[in-house]
């Protein structure tokens, strides 16, 4: 009785013993996960360390166009350096390779183990089992499991869990093949024991699952949930909490607003070398380099400071000073011999765009549109390695000061336009090689000059009135592109990366000192598009006058300005009419949100107004006080209070007769 009653109710003493799991499914998980890993990494490391990292280089534009590139031999030798430059091998390509061969030495390993069977996941096959044909006879299976029984027999394996494990394989395997019913179960179910449950191994380490690890495996789990992960993401937080959305830090835009003050047409030429290498790119980016002494000092001797440094900060960031010399060597296009400082210079002219970027922003914000125009000046000025009083000439290939002394035309446009040809008979162009006079025509070619229009209109209107939002849209064609042509990187073999132009609309008064308005166009394609949105004043009617400045990224002397005027006309004039649409008015009918709360409707709202007697009330007390007043001043005053009094208690005998119904709706 007993006996039944525990075997209903409660378990046996001995405990199943538990599932033996292997690192066969866990094997193929990671030898998958680690080819996923080893296969794109080395393509790309190999097609980088072979042919170089174009970055920013792109063949065709976003819409598809293929990009027009400059075919001088001054931009291409820029192309193949800066490929050159970032193929070659330090310590971060090593290390990258060395990573890659342990990880391709690690999925051999495994393939290896899974290959050869050390790692396998197999069926029940009496036949293999016993080693035998699936031919055999009752006597060759009958030979080959007295064999193998002896051979793996527990007794004669003691201690050897393999062998006992393999001993009860081949029972089974021999009982498949002799047995009738456990021939029909393995024929039926593949198993000599019957259906049987599958169990599935799981793609995780064997050593998981073990007994004798499970308090080491929950201490780290909680490790990583408890320190490792919350340290990760706060070390996260506290790292990008110092960037600003354009990638900047946010210490640089601190600085850079604090410090552009001035609304002068000649503060960013002056003051932009200081600035940029005063940002905290420059000091955080770059190295201050003790045994480049010397050629700072000889870079100090050539180089022409149109504005010093500040003498406090040359001393608190000696960096900033080393990267002030190498700047101004850069615009002045005074060779540096060091090439550790050349790198430095490289950092530097790759950060500028954003940096750059950021001072015309600020100075666009506080509508000073003369130091915007020359910060862009410094911004194309680092582009094309121009200083501040140099010829926009020198933009052209091989032309030096001598040579931009010599042609008649001094504005880069006139020459590019003229109808002179490019050859020798030209004035300045007589010592050029046929080479560089082809260089020359390629840059002609290439050198994206535009046609500017601009329209102003009030977008579905056909006449400008006043409170209207007016549109004012800028078209820029590129004279130098085909149809289905973008542009490609500008002719800037100075500088340390392919660059692409941008250009910058502005929407100034007559006089250019304000700018209302501005926009950033970047696309590459022939015609582009800016619409700058003004909004008119109640009153402000009558001819409207503005200037709409383009202006170049990249190139000295391609900008382009235009008048636009209009006639602002007023809602009468322009016979705008207020509409009350239908839908509107329906709302009227429809309790507000304080009306819900309170329980009342629209309707009974405006009828409580109408039989509020406080009107009333508030004039009662009005003539109290004029009465109170007139006490003061005269009897003829005292005379109308007395009426007043009269015509008040006139009203008061009137209230006392009214209905009920109003006393209730006064209260």
């Amino acid at each position: 009785m007993s006996g039944n009653f525990r075997d209903t109710f409660s378990k046996d003493d001995k405990k199943e013993p538990p599932l033996v799991y292997d690192d066969s499914a866990f094997m193929f998980f990671a030898l998958t996960c680690m080819c996923i890993v080893a296969i794109p990494s080395t393509y790309f490391y190999v097609k980088a360390l072979l042919f170089g990292v174009e970055e920013g280089a792109p063949r065709k534009s976003k819409d598809g166009h293929p990009l027009k590139v400059c075919t001088s031999a001054t931009a291409q030798k820029h192309n193949i350096t800066s490929r050159k430059r970032q193929r070659q091998f330090g310590v971060e390509t090593v290390v990258k390779g060395l990573l890659l061969v342990g990880l391709w030495l690690l999925i051999a390993y495994t393939w290896e183990s899974v290959r050869e069977g050390a790692i396998n996941v197999k069926g029940f096959d009496p036949f293999d089992i016993l080693d035998v044909a699936t031919d055999a006879d009752d006597g060759q299976i009958k030979k080959a499991y007295r064999r193998m029984s002896k051979k793996y027999h527990p007794d004669l394996n003691p201690n050897d869990p393999q062998a006992e494990a393999t001993f009860i394989r081949i029972a089974k395997a021999y009982a498949a093949l002799t047995d009738d019913v456990a021939k029909a179960n393995y024929e039926k179910y593949g198993n000599p024991d019957g259906p049987v449950q599958m169990k599935l191994a799981i793609g995780l380490p064997s050593f998981l699952m073990s007994d004798e690890h499970q308090l080491y495996i929950i201490i780290v789990f909680y490790a990583m949930l408890l320190f490792v992960i919350p340290v990760l993401a706060i070390s996260y937080y506290q790292h990008h909490k110092q960037f600003a959305s354009n990638g900047l830090y946010m210490e640089t835009l601190r600085y850079l607003g604090s410090n552009i003050n001035d609304k002068s047409p000649t503060f960013g030429m002056q003051k932009g070398p200081e600035l940029l290498a005063c940002s905290a790119e420059s000091r955080y980016l770059t190295d201050l380099h003790p045994g480049e002494e010397q050629e700072i000092a000889r870079l100090e001797k050539e180089v022409t400071q149109h504005k010093r440094m500040d003498p406090r900060i040359e001393q608190a960031f000696p960096i900033a000073r080393q990267n002030h010399r190498v700047l101004l060597a850069h615009l002045q296009r005074v060779p540096i011999k060091s090439s550790v400082l050349e790198r430095e210079r490289d950092v530097l002219l790759t950060k500028s765009v954003r940096i750059t970027t950021s001072m015309v922003e600020i100075a666009s914000m506080h509508e000073w549109f003369g130091c915007a125009v020359s910060f862009l000046d410094f911004r194309r000025s680092l582009v094309q390695a121009l200083d501040v009083k140099s010829s926009p000439l020198l933009q052209v290939p091989h032309f030096t000061p001598e040579i931009a002394q010599q042609v008649p035309e001094k504005e880069i446009e006139a020459f590019l336009t003229s109808d002179a040809p490019i050859d020798k008979k030209r004035p300045g162009l007589s010592k050029m090689t046929d080479d560089q006079l082809m260089d020359i025509r390629a840059f002609s070619d290439h050198a994206s000059l535009v046609d500017m229009a601009v329209k102003a209109e009030t977008e579905g209107e056909s006449e400008i009135a006043e409170t209207d939002v007016v549109t004012i849209t800028v078209t820029l064609t590129r004279k130098n592109l085909k149809e289905g042509e973008a542009m490609g990187p500008v002719h800037a073999p100075h500088f340390a990366q392919p660059k692409f132009e941008e250009w910058w609309v502005y929407l100034t008064d007559r006089r250019d000192q304000v700018a209302m308005y501005f926009e950033k166009i970047t696309s590459l394609e022939r015609v582009v598009e800016a619409k700058l949105r003004l909004q008119m004043g109640r009153g402000q009617v009558g001819k409207m006058m503005f200037r709409v400045h383009a202006i170049c990224d990249s190139y000295v002397g391609f900008d382009k300005h235009a008048d636009v005027e209009f006639m602002v006309l007023s809602e009468e004039k322009a016979g705008r009419q207020t509409v009350i649409h239908k839908e509107d008015q329906e709302l009227d009918m429809h309790p507000t949100l304080f009306q819900s709360f309170l329980g009342l409707g629209p309707e009974e709202d405006s009828s409580d107004d109408e039989a509020d007697p406080k009107p009333k009330t508030l004039g009662k007390k009005s003539a109290e006080s004029s009465s109170d007043d007139s006490d003061d001043s005269s009897d003829d005053d005292s005379e109308e209070s007395d009426d007043d009094e009269d015509e008040e208690e006139e009203e008061e005998e009137e209230e006392e007769e009214a209905p009920k119904g109003k006393k209730k709706s006064k209260k």
